[in-house]
């Protein structure tokens, strides 16, 4: 099971997405890494603390999907809508 969650799933192209960690945070942030297709879209990692385990990002009009990767080998699929 993910300790990544993203809602809209699916997100749509130029709206937010709200991406939350709801696994053990510690007290350093936990990075994702936000992989786009097609790769080189903005943002491409979020931060995220115990005080805020969640930040939402504008779905880049171009992308087509994002495959969101935690720490290990945690991961969780967004498909995207025009």
């Amino acid at each position: 099971m993910s300790n990544i969650e993203a809602t809209p799933n699916p997100a749509t192209n130029g709206h937010g997405l709200t991406i939350c960690y709801t696994g053990e945070i510690g007290s350093d942030a936990v990075v994702l890494t936000l992989d786009w297709t097609p790769s080189g879209l903005s943002p491409a990692s979020v931060s995220l603390t115990n005080e805020d385990p969640c930040e939402t990002v504008l779905v880049p009009d171009a992308a087509s999907s994002l495959l969101i990767l935690g720490p290990g080998a945690d991961s969780l699929g967004v498909a995207i809508k025009p």
